[in-house]
């Protein structure tokens, strides 16, 4: 995902927005929203091998089922 300033609303006020702004803000939004569920995951795994001191790592305590 990247922004181009170009293409970016420049409304400073609500009131002074138009609704291409907004389509533009949809837009950008959608491409933000699609990557979310990997972006997620990604940082979950990040805490995989990250033990801080206790006998199993953060990553296996938090994704596992409850007993």
């Amino acid at each position: 995902m990247s922004v181009n300033p170009t293409q970016s609303s420049r409304f400073t006020r609500l009131d002074q927005s138009t609704r291409e702004d907004w389509q533009s803000i949809a837009g950008e939004f959608r491409q933000l929203a699609a990557g979310l569920p990997d972006r997620i995951l990604a940082h979950l795994k990040l805490l995989d091998g990250e033990f801080g001191g206790f006998p199993v790592d953060r990553y296996t305590t938090r994704c596992r089922p409850p007993r």
